[in-house]
């Protein structure tokens, strides 16, 4: 259920909507005499100063989420880069320790079970398909406690610490794959507040230009929908760093837990 809440309160169409209400209620009591709203204080320069701090802190918002995006692009791009070399570096280790083996049924699995990781493009992964070879390795693997041979399974455990190393390299890129999808999500709530600073600046334009009694409500419900709107671009915001860091925060979490716990025992 919070998780439904958190997406609906974090899409757009939503956000028009919750942003459209307050937006129709200030309408409401502007125009109807019941409700004494009085406006004819609302001056030019006081709606330059109010939108002019919301695009302001916008703004701002706008800067530092650019630069985080930058930055943690960069990093991921690192990080897939150096785990491509590694894993290629493995792969060559791999091949080397083979060749130094006696040539048999189990080793050449391993061989084209190298072969057919090495053809694998960086731009495939994390989506490898289906490696028949890897299959037939893992079955291997399975019936390794079955083998008599001593030899037979010295050779299969060592060649299992090999393949594991690569397996792990490669599982990297999956969690690259969520912070790329997490940067994506950040990119598209920082178009929404380019977009809010936009709208601003040519509404302020406007305001220079023509600033009469129907332009003065216009300008007003303008100000309420573009407020509820940056409130909920900051709630965004937060959900985006929550879903960033819950990980390392649950991690954190996790290390007190234990601390108190040995603390406790003493």
């Amino acid at each position: 259920m919070q998780r439904k809440t958190l997406f609906y309160l974090t899409s757009l169409p939503f956000q028009i909507s919750i942003s459209l209400l307050p937006t129709i209620v200030v309408g409401i009591a502007i125009l109807l005499p019941a409700y004494r709203v009085d406006i004819s204080h609302f001056d030019r320069s006081t709606f330059i100063s109010i939108l002019g701090a919301i695009a302001t802190l916008v703004t701002l918002f706008c800067s530092l989420s650019l630069t985080w995006i930058l930055f943690n692009s960069q990093q991921v791009r690192h990080f897939r880069t150096d785990s491509f070399d590694l894993m290629k570096q493995c792969l060559l280790d791999t091949d080397r320790w083979l060749e130094t083996q006696e040539v048999t049924q189990n080793s050449e699995l391993c061989r084209s079970l190298i072969w057919e990781i090495n053809k694998i493009e960086f731009s495939d992964l994390p989506q490898l398909g289906s490696i028949p070879e890897y299959n037939s390795y893992c079955e291997l693997l399975k019936d390794s406690f079955e083998f008599q041979d001593e030899d037979t399974r010295l050779f299969i455990e060592r060649s299992a610490l090999y393949f594991t190393r690569i397996e792990q390299l490669l599982s990297r890129f999956g969690v690259t794959s969520i912070q790329q999808i997490l940067l994506d999500h950040f990119i598209y709530t920082l178009a929404k507040g380019l977009a809010i600073v936009a709208s601003s600046v040519v509404v302020l334009v406007c305001s220079i230009l023509w600033f009469g009694e129907f332009a003065k409500i216009l300008y007003v419900l303008f100000v309420t929908f573009v407020s509820t709107a940056t409130i909920l671009l900051l709630y965004e915001v937060l959900v985006d760093v929550i879903l960033e860091y819950r990980d390392t925060l649950d991690e954190v979490d996790q290390e007190s837990e234990i601390r108190f716990a040995e603390n406790a025992e003493e």
